[in-house]
């Protein structure tokens, strides 16, 4: 069994340059990623892929940890199966990108697994298919991010900054914002 931990991240100012033709936004944000983060378990099983999340309100199907898992598995044509738990601690629908930091864990949980010794930047561009926020994620820090959330930059580290996190009562679905 190996474990991956899956960063919150934060945004640090945020510029919404107009909706793309896509339907994203255009955006021009720095990205941080933070201390708090939910565990992700990874066990080698025959075949499939067991997914569990403590979180039942999160529908397994739609849920970003069992889309990259299956994105993974179909891509790099994984015979063999994975069982996988995800436990949560980044609130739902609090803007910390919670279920891109699961989905980038189990991006690198895989990849290290099934030993597919997938640089970054191709996971990064594998990502991009499950979601904005999944190519900061991948490989986290701080970065500068724009585009719809594939152009990223390295910045320097804000590892000596504290940062104080308050989550209201009330949410707002990624989708609808």
């Amino acid at each position: 069994m190996i474990v991956q931990k899956a960063y919150a991240k934060i945004n640090i100012g945020l510029d919404i340059k107009g909706l793309r033709e896509d339907r994203y936004h255009e955006i021009d944000t720095i990205m941080q990623t933070v201390e708090l983060g939910d565990r992700i378990t990874f066990t080698e099983k025959e075949k499939g892929i067991q997914f569990w999340c403590d979180t039942p309100s999160i529908k397994q199907n739609e849920n970003t940890a069992f889309i990259a898992a299956n994105l993974f598995m179909k891509e790099m044509d994984i015979k063999e199966g994975i069982k996988i738990d995800l436990y949560k601690t980044i609130p739902i629908s609090a803007g910390l990108g919670g279920g891109s930091a699961d989905a980038a864990a189990v991006l690198r949980g895989l990849n290290y697994i099934f030993k597919t010794n997938l640089p970054f930047e191709q996971l990064e561009k594998m990502s991009v298919k499950i979601g904005s926020d999944v190519p900061f994620c991948i490989r986290g820090g701080t970065q500068r991010v724009n585009g719809k959330g594939e152009g990223l930059k390295r910045l320097k580290d804000f590892s000596d900054v504290w940062f104080v996190i308050i989550k209201p009562k009330e949410s707002v679905d990624t989708s609808w914002a």
